[in-house]
């Protein structure tokens, strides 16, 4: 469909334009809008100390909608033990909260937590690629 000035595929679907949004610097891929179908839960460590010591609690920072895509799985044994990973990065859209997450913070989806590993930003400020790790035993 032609360029029309004032219609974008996020607001005007109904005539007729794609529900795709451009994924830039990733040339030319496209992140479909319902892609974005899990709901993940970011957690930061916060210790406090009180008369009885120092006490570790996590707060949640917000729940919201991202994209999952697993990566890699592993095992190893060490010490007698072995010990399953599972590496995934997840998509979510950049807004002042998803920028304020920090390699300390943790992500809840399902039943499993991942410890983050790595934060990048696609496109302008447009999406936030998270790369996390969880442990599965």
């Amino acid at each position: 469909m032609p360029y029309r000035p004032g219609r974008c595929a996020i607001c005007c679907p109904a005539i007729g334009y794609s529900s795709r949004l451009r994924r830039p610097g990733r040339g030319g891929d496209v992140i479909q809008t319902g892609s974005l179908d899990r709901r993940i839960t970011i957690s930061r460590r916060t210790v406090t100390n009180g008369p009885l010591g120092a006490t570790e609690t996590w707060i949640t920072l917000g729940t919201i909608w991202a994209a999952r895509k697993d990566v890699s799985d592993g095992e190893k044994a060490a010490a007698g033990t072995v010990m399953s990973t599972l590496a995934a990065r997840f998509t979510v859209r950049s807004f002042e909260m998803t920028r304020g997450i920090r390699p300390a913070d943790t992500i809840t989806e399902g039943r499993l937590t991942f410890d983050i590993v790595g934060i990048k930003e696609l496109g302008r400020r447009d999406y936030l690629e998270i790369t996390a790790q969880a442990r599965l035993d």
